[in-house]
């Protein structure tokens, strides 16, 4: 037998199944088939002794007459508002009526999620009197629940959680455990596979400490699938998806859509590798030195670099490598023997090299059109007749709820109220996303828990690319300045989830704010082949890989079209604002250099702050009527040209020759 596992940082899983069961597990290990319900009893609304929790219907499964009475067999819909997740809800049923007994009255509903409703895994029966009639309200229920999330972190040692912790508020890395090892104890060995075989045969009821380790096949499920897996683990039949290579040794393995206490845990990395890319691999034991560890390429060319953290190492891909293809290490830990590690390339990554768009002060180049009549120079053209037009400004911060870095930038202190001090009508949003316990991913496979997380996160994007759509009508009015600022985790994509959802349907949605998107957006409200709608637009991004802004701004404004790859040639007649456009992005594109770090991203806030206030300091003698937008967009069109080493802006003198003649710089 040669059975393959696809090892997949982000795991490629179709998740269970959202269908409706199928079957009702018995507590004496037996399944049945569950037929349509002889009835069905809906709208109740049936407390419960857990605050939240509330029995909202009875599917009566059968009738059955016994001795004197009726058995009535029920399956119980329960739903939840309550403010957390209840984990492992089972309970009691007891009869107010004393004349009703109940031969089987413990029901099992599983994991329980706020604004999900569970039909229950088990039956319960009610026996009834021949005079008796069944009322869904003589029922008392007695549930019990655990609130604890599915990993918690107490028994790790002090300095590996300390570690740990530091990793997990980062958001970008995933834990690993052993493949096959379901108790947690470092080793794979008899005693794991009686503790799966057990798990299998009594569906469920054996509770196993890492459940994730167990899902052999990688469906989501432990099932005997699983269990024939692990006897070709153990006999070294198992290979790596795609090659002959066989995994002989202890395989470092993530699987974020089932628990696991992590009770070994010194090892986690990066979620998602492209070709070109880097993947980083941190050890988070204080014992483990980094100069004692010996690593060998089994396979994939990669070449070793140095990571910021003493802890941590970095494997640069190399370009060449194709999809599917994997990178194998052997790892090689003092006291603690040796480890297998795969990850796979997720994509290839295009080289994008940023190219300068030359000045052209010849006013006479053919490629100059001259604006429209309607601003041309029977207007003087150096004034836009927008100026009384207000500022409209949009302000996404992914940070301050922590949905990537628990690192606070403070926008809503230091930014949003200096914007409305200043005249600006801010349209803000500051996401809430939901990580999946431990591992970090936004997105992930199936199973209620899953369900709920990718629900809830689906949502905030909603509300994300709805206050995109509320900016861009506004700017279609007609604004003097137009602003937007975005600060995030970043990908060459955009701002917010992609970089840890994984393969599967929600992947293929690509759950992501887009930047191209956004920029497009804006542009469409503000370009009209009849008027001007904006004297100037300003877009800020706070993110890696934010070099592709200024991009877009000078692709829409050479090609109508948000690109990538800087447009070669210019085109005035499609620029968006009369006087001038600005685009800044903290970083630039590609691997390495498309990375910032928080402390550079909080700094630069500061300093925009800091542009900010010195504007509301000049105007505090000039009571100007409107406000001075021209002024603020030069203030932040300075700021935007400095401060960093490692940053990619774009600028352009829009129709309004009398600053820029017509110049357009990409730096």
């Amino acid at each position: 037998m040669n059975i393959k596992v696809l090892i997949v940082l982000t795991l490629v899983l179709n998740g269970c199944s959202d269908s409706p069961d199928t079957s009702v597990s018995q507590k004496d290990g037996l399944t049945r088939s569950v037929y349509s319900p002889v009835e069905t009893y809906e709208d109740l609304n049936i407390n419960t002794n857990i605050e939240g929790l509330t029995v909202i219907g009875y599917h009566l499964l059968s009738k059955e007459p016994v001795n004197n009475g009726t058995d009535y067999t029920f399956n119980p819909l329960l739903a939840s508002q309550a403010e957390q997740p209840m984990l492992s809800v089972a309970g009691l049923v007891s009869p107010t009526n004393p004349n009703t007994t109940t031969p089987d009255s413990e029901v099992i509903f599983g994991d329980l999620y706020p604004g999900n409703t569970n039909l229950s895994k088990t039956s319960f029966t009610l026996r009834l009197q021949e005079d008796q009639t069944f009322s869904a309200q003589d029922i008392n229920w007695t549930l019990k629940a655990s609130k604890n999330s599915v990993t918690t972190k107490d028994y790790f040692p002090a300095g590996v959680q300390q570690r740990f912790e530091d990793l997990y508020l980062a958001g970008e890395f995933l834990p690993q455990f052993v493949l096959g090892d379901v108790n947690g104890d470092g080793t794979v060995n008899t005693q794991d596979q009686d503790q799966l075989v057990q798990h299998v045969e009594q569906q469920g009821e054996l509770k196993l400490s890492c459940a994730a380790a167990g899902d052999l096949t990688g469906d989501a499920i432990i099932d005997e699938n699983d269990v024939k897996a692990f006897d070709a683990l153990q006999k070294g039949e198992m290979v790596f998806e795609g090659t002959d290579m066989p995994i002989n040794l202890p395989l470092l393995y993530t699987q974020p859509s089932m628990p696991c206490d992590l009770n070994g845990l010194f090892f986690a990395a990066s979620p998602a590798i492209v070709a070109g890319g880097i993947v980083s691999i941190f050890f988070l034991d204080p014992e483990l030195n980094l100069e004692d560890i010996d690593i060998e390429v089994l396979a994939g060319k990669v070449e070793r670099a140095a990571n910021q953290l003493s802890y941590g190492l970095n494997f640069v891909t190399s370009s060449a490598m194709q999809l599917g293809e994997k990178i194998i290490l052997k790892m090689t830990l003092p006291g603690r023997g040796s480890f297998l590690y795969a990850i796979p390339i997720m994509m290839p990554m295009t080289e994008l090299l940023l190219s300068t768009v030359v000045d052209d002060d010849d006013s006479d180049d053919p490629r100059d059109t001259p604006p429209p009549a309607i601003y041309g120079e029977e207007d003087e053209g150096d004034d836009c007749e927008l100026r009384d037009k207000g500022c409209e400004a949009l302000l996404i911060d992914f940070f301050r709820y922590g949905a990537f870095y628990d690192k606070d930038m403070k926008t809503h202190e230091l930014i949003e109220p200096q914007l409305k001090d200043l005249g600006c009508n801010v349209t803000s949003i500051y996401p809430s996303y939901i990580r999946a316990p431990v591992f970090g991913s936004l997105f992930t496979g199936g199973g209620s828990q899953n369900q709920y997380i990718n629900n809830t996160n689906l949502k905030t994007l909603e509300k994300i690319n709805k206050a995109i759509d509320v900016h861009a009508k506004k700017l279609a009015t007609g604004r003097a300045l137009g602003i937007q600022i975005v600060l995030g985790h970043g990908d060459n994509m955009g701002w917010g989830v992609s970089f840890s959802a994984p393969s599967g349907p929600v992947w293929g949605g690509n759950p992501t704010v887009s930047r191209k998107s956004l920029h497009q957006k804006v542009y469409d409200a503000e370009y009209s082949t009849e008027e001007f709608r904006v004297c100037g637009n300003i877009a800020m991004d706070y993110s890696c890989q934010s070099g592709y802004t200024p991009i877009n701004i000078q692709t829409l404004n050479n090609t109508g079209s948000a690109g990538k790859t800087p447009a070669a040639t210019r085109n005035h007649t499609l620029h968006a604002g009369y006087e001038q456009d600005v685009g800044r992005g903290e970083a630039l594109i590609g691997a390495d250099a498309g990375s910032v770090r928080e402390g550079v991203l909080s700094d630069q806030v500061e300093k925009l702050s800091a542009a900010l206030e010195a504007e509301k300091e000049d105007r505090t003698n000039e009571n100007p009527t409107p406000p001075r937008f021209k002024r603020l967009r030069e203030r932040i069109k300075d700021y935007s040209k400095s401060y960093s080493s490692s940053y990619t802006y774009y600028l352009d003198g829009g129709y309004d020759d009398s600053d820029f003649d017509h110049t357009e710089k990409l730096n």
